[in-house]
């Protein structure tokens, strides 16, 4: 398997393991349930956005679609798989701890940092050729591979986006104890997405462009308008239980 891989495989176990000891003993069957549905649903929408997302290839090679160890899944479409799977198991086995969603929101930024530190090495969401490195400030642009390793002087993307989940990571950090958990994961869900949305506009990788904007930077919109939602959602059962 791809460094890529391993490191996304190895953070989102470790962060699944770290929200199960944590949980209360008598909620860890249920809480260790609907973290299995919740990486099943992320793995399978995730994929299948990043099908339709590319389906210019894919639709010449068919016998590629399931094979997920190649590599290649939409983030938005994890990230809306999870919550899915996490949700609805969550309601079926009555799980009661709160401090999952406090923990997904903690985990979004580390593994966005993970992908994009992965996708450094799997030349994957590379940045936009630039003419000379001389005119613009270092820390923005970098002499860097394409998908097709050819070299050139690019946008920093990786960096740019791993620098970007490390601040939600932060902010993440010290709102936890100022924000109820289901708020907390819809400001997650808006820090990753605003961030990706961001760096979408320095990419050099080929997606469709819809409207003046890449498909994928649409999704982050909708990923966005989810977050917004968890907050609202909240609020309104805060106040309908007062």
């Amino acid at each position: 398997m791809s460094f890529y891989s391993n490191l996304l495989n190895v953070t989102v176990l470790g962060l699944c393991l770290s929200i199960l000891w944590t949980a209360p003993r008598e909620q860890r069957a249920r809480v260790a349930d609907a973290l299995i549905v919740g990486l099943m649903a992320a793995l399978l929408l995730g994929r299948a956005l990043h099908v339709v997302l590319h389906w210019a290839y894919f639709q010449d090679h068919l016998a590629e679609i399931p094979q997920l160890r190649a590599g290649g899944l939409s983030w938005q479409g994890a990230a809306w798989g999870a919550l899915i799977g996490c949700g609805l198991m969550s309601w079926q086995r009555g799980a009661r701890w709160a401090g999952l969603y406090t923990g997904l929101a903690l985990a979004a930024p580390l593994i966005g940092w993970a992908a994009w530190v992965g996708c450094q090495q799997a030349l994957c969401a590379h940045g936009a050729e630039v003419n000379t490195l001389a005119e613009h400030p270092t820390w923005l642009v970098v002499e860097a591979r394409d998908r097709f390793g050819l070299y050139a002087p690019r946008y920093h993307t990786h960096l740019l986006g791993a620098s970007g989940m490390v601040g939600v990571g932060v902010v993440m950090l010290a709102a936890r104890r100022r924000l109820p958990p289901p708020a907390l994961l819809g400001l997650s869900l808006i820090g990753v997405a605003a961030c990706s949305l961001l760096v979408g506009f320095l990419r050099g990788d080929i997606v469709p462009f819809v409207a003046g904007l890449r498909a994928d930077q649409w999704l982050d919109l909708a990923v966005m308008l989810t977050g917004a939602a968890l907050i609202i959602a909240h609020k309104r059962l805060m106040i309908s239980s007062v």
